[in-house]
Parts: structure tokens; C-alpha cells; sequence
């Protein structure tokens, strides 16, 4: 399987499969192994998503990330429809 991703982009997806018990220990490991804080990895992470050669790399996990990031997204909506500012 060709793609245009590069390692670390595979990686990054990869990573992405993996349970964690706590959020800390992610934030972590994303430093130490890409160098990213966890706001760096997270926008990171959108842009490959986004990307047309991702999904040709693994279409079902990609797939659900898009649709996980959609729903966070309709959430954040959902709750600023209500807000009002002075």
C-alpha cells in the first residue's frame, strides 16, 4: 500500500489506536516520542485526518477519528448556542 504520508504521520495514526488508562500519559508520550505538545499534536492529528492519503493508509480508523472530531465539534456548538455575552 503507496501513500504520501511520511513516517511520522503513519506514526502519529498509529498512536492513535493505543488505549490509555489516563490523558496525562498521553500528553507525555506525544511529547517524547513526536515532540509535540498535546494542543501541537492534537492540530496535528486534524491536519493528517483531513488529508485524502490518510484514509487510503487505514480508511476505518480514519474514518472514526473524522467522526469523533465531528461530534466534539457539534458539542462545542451545541453548548454556545445558549451563551450570551454582556
Amino acid at each position: 500500500m503507496t501513500t504520501d504520508l511520511s513516517a511520522r504521520d503513519r506514526g502519529i495514526l498509529e498512536f492513535e489506536r493505543l488505549r490509555w488508562n489516563h490523558l496525562g500519559n498521553k500528553d507525555t508520550a506525544a511529547l517524547m516520542l513526536f515532540g509535540l505538545t498535546w494542543a501541537a499534536y492534537s492540530q496535528v492529528l486534524q491536519t493528517i485526518v483531513r488529508r485524502p492519503e490518510a484514509e487510503g493508509y487505514d480508511a476505518g480508523h480514519v474514518r472514526r477519528l473524522r467522526r469523533l472530531n465531528e461530534d466534539r465539534r457539534r458539542s462545542r456548538s451545541a453548548r454556545r448556542v445558549g451563551y450570551v455575552t454582556y
